[in-house]
């Protein structure tokens, strides 16, 4: 059954590195073994095996395989399960996407890009829409984004995630100014000195924020406190 797959997947994982590396005589059985794993991440019917598989590749003690998953056609699985209808397996997915762009940038940055300029037309189409759940679920996976991504990648998308943040930080109602502020902190650690031209206008909006917030939470301070 589902137990008994995930049981075997680990064990073979284990049994072929040791120290953060793979075996010299096991990088074949190592090479298709990555390859099975995300070949059961992207078609098994159980959520668990699903996101067990992923969980188990994106773990950084799974570093010893990172020269096996940044292979092309690993790369492109792993792309699919970025569209997996669970949503942290979703986040594992870019999570892993961004780990492995320093072994393949040629291949990785592209899609990346590419993948976030989708992302952020499906949240101008959110924000339109007024479709909150959609929107709150696009906001996490975009802060996985930019956690897992490089400055220089990010750049070019900085003012227009910030136009989309800033729309919605008076929208506390749905919830998703939240969500909203957590991605701006994250992205003040990645591009801080890009957000230099917005700091005024941040400001004042989140003092507003400050302003009709009953409760403000430590992890709510934590985020405000990387902005600045």
């Amino acid at each position: 059954g589902s137990r008994l797959k995930i049981e075997a997947i680990k064990t073979s994982l284990l049994m072929l590195s040791s120290n953060g590396k793979v075996l010299e005589y096991a990088k074949p059985a190592a090479d298709r073994l990555v390859k099975r794993v995300l070949l059961v991440a992207s078609t098994d019917k159980d959520d668990t095996v699903r996101r067990t598989c992923v969980s188990l590749l994106a773990d950084p003690e799974a570093q010893a395989f990172f020269p096996f998953l940044c292979r092309v056609e690993n790369i492109n699985l792993i792309v699919y399960l970025i569209n997996d209808e669970l949503l942290e397996v979703q986040l594992m997915a870019v999570s892993i996407l961004g780990v492995l762009e320093s072994w393949n940038p040629a291949y990785i940055k592209p899609l990346l890009r590419e993948f976030l300029l989708q992302l952020l037309q499906e949240m101008k189409l959110a924000l339109e829409t007024e479709s909150v759940d959609w929107l709150k679920r696009k906001t996490a996976i975009l802060t996985e984004v930019v956690k897992s991504s490089s400055r220089e990648m990010l750049t070019p998308f900085v003012d227009h995630i910030l136009h989309i943040c800033k729309s919605r930080f008076s929208e506390e109602e749905d919830g998703t100014s939240s969500s909203m502020l957590t991605l701006v902190g994250e992205l003040a650690l990645v591009c801080g000195h890009l957000l230099s031209a917005h700091i005024d206008e941040l400001i004042l909006m989140l003092i507003e924020m400050l302003k009709f917030q009953r409760s403000f939470s430590v992890e709510r301070r934590v985020v405000l406190y990387r902005c600045f």
